[in-house]
């Protein structure tokens, strides 16, 4: 009997722990970051969805307006047109990434990415290119703007790693200028 009885008393401490730790991680403003990763697909949206799995948003641009410091953002497979523009400041850096390798095409008839004003971002994976001949100049463009009208923040620890550059019919394929930081 004493052993049924002990037996219980674990049960329902065990019991009583999970319940605090899944109560505690529920309550808003919690500071506990389960999981730092979001989602960018081609069907997404940067109005409803929220950069879940279930809801990915469908734009870079939008994913790195939203996103924590240190966070991560998955790009799935597919054509993403437009411009992609690298901004914000990440102390602890952030990942961009394609869920696939060279599976997510960044297209755009003008510059496809540019950083004007960002800091600690990694672009990793993509293949990058103009969408066609009769586009403008530049396939990837960092530039620091301190100094210019607006041109408060600057550029620095920007990461382009692993990616396909590609297409460029009107110029240079990445341009780097004007004092961009390490």
């Amino acid at each position: 009997m004493k052993r049924q009885h002990f037996i219980y008393l674990i049960f329902l401490s065990s019991l009583l722990i999970v319940s605090s730790v899944i109560i505690g991680l529920s309550i808003p403003g919690n500071t506990y970051a389960l999981d730092q990763t979001f989602y960018v697909a081609p069907n997404g949206d940067d109005v409803s969805g929220d950069g879940s799995a279930l809801k990915p948003w469908a734009t870079i641009t939008n994913a790195l307006d939203s996103i924590p410091d240190g966070a991560t953002v998955v790009v799935r497979s597919g054509t993403y047109s437009g411009q992609v523009r690298l901004r914000g400041t990440f102390d602890a850096g952030v990942t961009i990434r394609s869920k696939i390798p060279y599976q997510a095409r960044l297209r755009h008839n003008a510059t496809v990415v540019t950083c004007f004003y960002g800091k600690g971002i990694t672009l990793e994976g993509f293949d990058i290119a103009h969408s066609g001949s009769g586009s403008g100049a530049l396939v990837i463009q960092i530039q620091d703007l301190r100094g210019e009208p607006g041109g408060d923040d600057f550029v620095s620890r920007i990461t382009i790693r692993n990616n396909v550059l590609h297409d460029s019919y009107n110029n240079d394929i990445l341009k780097i200028n004007n004092g961009a930081g390490n």
